[in-house]
């Protein structure tokens, strides 16, 4: 995994302004483990991304690109929602600190 990070690492960001410039939808992902998703949102804000638009790559782009109808929170649709201390658009690294996560209707404490 190492290896295959030092080989994909000289062609990420030249890729990823492309992406940009062509205002082509960014998904959010990560082959790492999970304890460093938050990570993520750094990642893509310091490669070129505005706070909301690391946002977007982590919720409604992957759903767009997936083909699943997202994005509006109302009776009857499923969702995983998170409440974080701070604004993420003032500082993406508000997204660190998690109050609660509700999956299913229910709220699952750390």
């Amino acid at each position: 995994m190492l290896e295959k990070g030092k080989a994909i690492l000289k062609y990420q960001q030249p890729a990823f302004e492309r992406a940009i410039a062509h205002h082509l939808k960014i998904a959010f992902g990560l082959d790492d483990e999970p304890k460093y998703t938050t990570r993520e949102f750094e990642a893509l804000v310091k490669g070129g991304l505005t706070p909301l638009q690391a946002l977007q790559a982590a919720t409604i782009n992957g759903a767009t690109l997936l083909g699943v109808d997202a994005g509006v929170i109302e009776p009857g649709k499923a969702a995983d929602i998170i409440a974080i201390d701070g604004d993420p658009l003032k500082s993406i690294a508000a997204v660190e600190h998690v109050v609660f996560v509700m999956k299913n209707g229910k709220v699952i404490t750390r």
